[in-house]
């Protein structure tokens, strides 16, 4: 049998999770600046925000992270059980909707698809909701492999989603199925908090990303020419290379890729806001931070405000370590209607990133 969510239990290795009980079945307990929670079973481990805090949910594998101040929460878990009964993580997801009438009503899906989680293939779906407490989103993840479930379940009330970004992507990229003692296992998640940014003896980088291009249509993985890095395409978005620097589209949404060499993921981030702060009204950002990408050293920085062509847009500006002082710049741009979806793919297409050597 496996353990479910709060205490729930799943016959057969199918595991039950309700939408009510995942969204707040919880308290908190202070974690005083960014540190690692490890599990009390050994199972996994799990990165927690500087300023967030981290409850463990009594009679169950999981441990809810949150945010008191925007009441945004992140409740994730690894179980595991029988290899012979482990359900698929669209099996996983397809039990959370089943409950959405009940427990979301009016539950609108936003988004789907697929992603790792804890280092394993997976799946998501992102659902606007209409709780008691006024609008919600909340967004499920589930990875399964024979014998292990990972779970990941966010929940948000109106807005704030946006604002919490680079918080939340910390914790979902951070979470990794351990070995028995606690050490991490083959399938550990998307970089940890004791990562280092090892370039892998890459060619130097050069760049910074300039203005989106056009290009034809593709999906798949990108290899860059030079040999520097690779990353996941997503389907339907349309690539563009020029001079070293790679431009991904789709409609009105924009992903500028460039790399440079010569400062650290913090700086390059400032110094790439600025730029942008200087060319946008109302610029304001929403979010930044640290975060360990595929255990590289990153940072980010989310934000919204006027573009040059008088449209409200979304901004995310997230820069990647490489090692020897080199780094790798996503910028991305999206209508801000579209901002729920389109920063999400963007994100997987940072955990996508590999370099030389990888």
């Amino acid at each position: 049998m496996m353990r479910g969510v709060c205490g729930h239990s799943a016959e057969n290795g199918v595991l039950v999770a309700g939408v009510a009980m995942l969204a707040l079945c919880a308290g908190v307990a202070q974690a005083q600046g960014k540190q690692v929670y490890t599990d009390p079973g050994g199972v996994y481990s799990v990165s927690v925000p500087a300023g967030w805090e981290a409850q463990p949910q009594q009679g169950s594998p999981m441990v809810s992270i949150g945010n008191a101040q925007t009441k945004v929460s992140e409740t994730v878990g690894v179980m595991r059980g029988p290899e012979a009964n482990t359900p698929s993580s669209e099996k996983q997801l397809q039990t959370m909707e089943a409950q959405f009438p009940q427990n979301c009503p009016q539950a609108k899906i936003v988004e789907r698809g697929q992603q790792k989680l804890a280092g394993m293939n997976g799946a998501f779906v992102v659902v606007d909701c209409n709780g008691q407490d006024g609008p919600q989103t909340m967004k499920f993840m589930a990875a399964t492999r024979p014998g292990i479930v990972a779970l990941d379940i966010v929940a948000s009330p109106g807005k704030a989603y946006l604002r919490e970004l680079i918080p939340l992507h910390t914790i979902e990229a951070s979470l990794k199925v351990l070995q028995a003692g606690g050490a991490p296992g083959g399938g550990a998640g998307m970089g940890g908090e004791q990562g280092s940014a090892q370039g892998g003896g890459q060619a130097p980088m050069q760049g910074m990303g300039g203005a989106p291009a056009q290009g034809g249509g593709g999906s798949g993985m990108y290899h860059d020419p030079q040999g520097r890095f690779s990353l996941a395409v997503p389907d339907g978005w349309n690539t563009a290379s020029d001079n070293g620097n790679l431009t991904l589209s789709s409609g009105a949404s924009w992903v500028s890729v460039a790399t440079g060499t010569g400062a650290q993921p913090s700086d390059v981030n400032h110094n790439i806001v600025k730029q942008i702060e200087a060319q946008y009204k109302q610029f304001q950002t929403l979010n930044e931070g640290d975060f360990q990408n595929n255990g590289h050293a990153a940072h980010g920085t989310n934000a919204t405000g006027i573009n040059p062509k008088g449209e409200r847009v979304s901004v995310l500006v997230l820069s990647i370590g490489a090692g020897g002082g080199n780094y790798l710049i996503l910028i991305s741009s999206s209508p801000n209607d579209q901002a729920k979806q389109n920063n999400g793919t963007v994100m997987q297409i940072a955990q996508s990133v590999r370099f030389s050597g990888e």
